[in-house]
Parts: structure tokens; C-alpha cells; sequence
């Protein structure tokens, strides 16, 4: 079996490129998004449309609790059992999303993470309530700059994590995964990216804030954070935490939310640019610039 991925910074039109390879190769889709896992999240993280859903089967998609946790070794158990029954019924899967760590998970294994010592993880919380996240994220920047980078500085969770094992193993993080020793999948894997030139990626971007919030966004979140508190983690990605901001007030207009948010997503885009633009192995496609769906075909897929 082959596997098809579309991967790349946010608004280059994965979603629909992955919808069309399926229908092309009659296929089915693994998401690797790491908020589109979670139900009730819908407007804010740009999910493929219903049309898509129906027609094409979706895995690991709009299928969690958002109080749940999904962990990139969670996704990677998942998704191997998805392929090992794909495997059996299709020459051709496709894996769509932008979240490259999910899927790196995937197709290089994942290291299974020492074990840490728990008067290490309360002091790290004291830490964080006497100094701050963004002292906490400085400090592992100094030790782990290499982590640090794979990291959004308000991720405290990952942050937490990562000094916690630094400071239980005396080693840091980048250490430890160099020791880890790589799986190979017994897939062939081909890797298509989409990306735009930055004016055009900008543009689409502002685009869909402001296509987001006429959808409803401000009220999908209200309800959310009336039915789960404010402190929800998705509520912290992209999107949310801006509309989060709106509804306490820190955020003063409609119109500067549309900007906030897309603001945060255009750094969201070049952070996703820069992690996969490490890969070798993708083949860039331009959608403004070619027919993205037969350059795909011609991939020997």
C-alpha cells in the first residue's frame, strides 16, 4: 500500500487536495491535525466540509471529547491500526494536516518517554506559579534550543514536560531522542506539500478569519467555554485563544479579532514552513500555480 501525504503550512488547500487524491484513487483520509481530532471544535479549525466527510471516509477526525487528551503517541497507535485495515482493502491511503510532529510520530516511531521524578514536576508547578510560563520557556530555550523550537512558547503543558524530563534525566531532550532508534512503516510513503507565495497566503488567510467569524466562531467558542470553562487546552489553539480574549474583553472589536486571529495564524503558517521545509523527501506544489491534483498523479501514485 502506498501512502499519500498532503501536508504544508495552513490555508494552501490540503483538505481539498486530499479529498480529490481519495476520490481519484478511491481511498480513504487519516487526519494529522491536532485539533480537528476534537468534536465541537469545528468553525475555528477550518474542518473539511460536510460534503467531504460524507462522501469520503475520514479517520481520526471530529471524533474526541474536548476534554479528552490525544497525544502524538496516541495518534500514532491509532492511525497503525487504521492502515494495517486499510492494507487489506486499498492500494493508496491518504494522511492530510499540518501537524508535523503527529506526523513524524507516524512514520519514524515514537521514543517512549522516561520516567521523570514527581518532586521534579511539583517543584516545575511552583515554578510556574511563582515565576511565570514565559520564564519557564526561556530557561528551556537556554538548556534545549533545539526543543525549545518545536515548542509554542504558550504550550505549558510541553514546556512543563520538557524540563521535567531534562531535569529527572540530567540529559536534555534532544539528547534523549537521538538515542531513539527510527521504525521504517512497510508502506511506500510519497509526501506532496502545498504552500503559496506570502501575499497570497496572507490574503487567503485574513479570508477566512473573517469568513470564520461571520460562520458563527464567536458563539461556537461562547458555548464552549460555558460548557467547559475557559481553561479548555484546544481553547489555546489558534483561533480560540484569540476569541477566548474577545469574549473577556481583551480583545475590543470584531474587527481587531478578525486581525488577532489572523495574525496568529500567519505565524502559525510559518512555523508549519519552516518544520516541514526540513523534509527532503516532499515535493512542493504551488495550487495558485499548477493543477495541484494531476501534479500529485504524476508522482507515481
Amino acid at each position: 500500500m502506498k501512502l499519500i501525504v498532503v501536508c504544508g503550512p495552513t490555508a494552501t488547500g490540503k483538505s481539498d487536495l486530499a479529498f480529490q487524491l481519495a476520490q481519484e484513487l478511491n481511498s480513504e483520509i487519516i487526519n494529522f491535525d491536532s485539533v480537528q481530532v476534537y468534536k465541537e471544535l469545528n468553525i475555528g479549525t477550518a474542518k473539511p466540509p460536510s460534503k467531504y466527510l460524507k462522501k469520503i471516509p475520514h479517520h481520526l477526525i471530529d471524533f474526541l471529547k474536548p476534554t479528552s487528551s490525544f497525544t502524538a503517541g496516541d495518534f500514532r497507535r491509532e492511525a497503525l491500526k487504521i492502515l494495517e485495515a486499510q492494507s487489506k482493502k486499498s492500494t493508496h491511503c491518504i494522511l492530510v494536516g499540518g501537524t508535523g510532529f503527529y506526523l513524524n510520530a507516524l512514520l519514524k516511531g515514537m521514543f517512549e518517554a522516561p520516567p521523570t521524578n514527581e518532586n521534579v514536576k511539583h517543584k516545575l508547578i511552583r515554578r510556574l506559579s511563582e515565576e511565570g510560563l514565559e520564564k519557564l520557556y526561556s530557561e528551556l530555550k537556554s538548556k534545549d534550543p533545539p526543543a525549545a523550537e518545536k515548542i509554542h512558547g504558550h504550550d505549558q503543558y510541553r514546556i512543563l514536560r520538557a524540563l521535567e524530563i531534562m531535569e529527572s534525566q540530567g540529559k536534555t531532550l534532544t539528547e534523549i531522542r537521538s538515542e531513539f532508534k527510527s521504525e521504517k512503516l512497510p508502506y511506500e510513503v510519497i509526501k506532496i506539500g502545498l504552500r503559496r507565495e506570502k501575499p497570497r497566503l496572507r490574503e487567503l488567510i485574513h479570508l477566512r478569519s473573517e469568513r470564520m467569524i461571520e460562520e458563527g466562531l464567536v458563539d461556537e467558542v461562547r458555548g464552549l467555554v460555558t460548557k467547559y470553562g475557559e481553561g479548555l487546552r484546544p481553547l489555546s489553539s489558534v483561533g480560540y485563544k484569540e476569541t477566548v480574549d474577545f469574549l473577556k474583553g481583551d480583545i475590543q472589536s470584531i474587527t481587531e479579532l478578525a486581525e488577532k486571529i489572523s495574525q496568529s495564524t500567519i505565524h502559525l503558517a510559518k512555523r508549519q514552513t519552516t518544520w516541514f521545509k526540513k523534509d527532503s523527501e516532499i515535493t512542493w506544489l504551488d495550487p495558485d500555480k499548477e493543477d495541484v491534483l494531476t501534479a500529485s498523479l504524476d508522482k507515481n501514485l
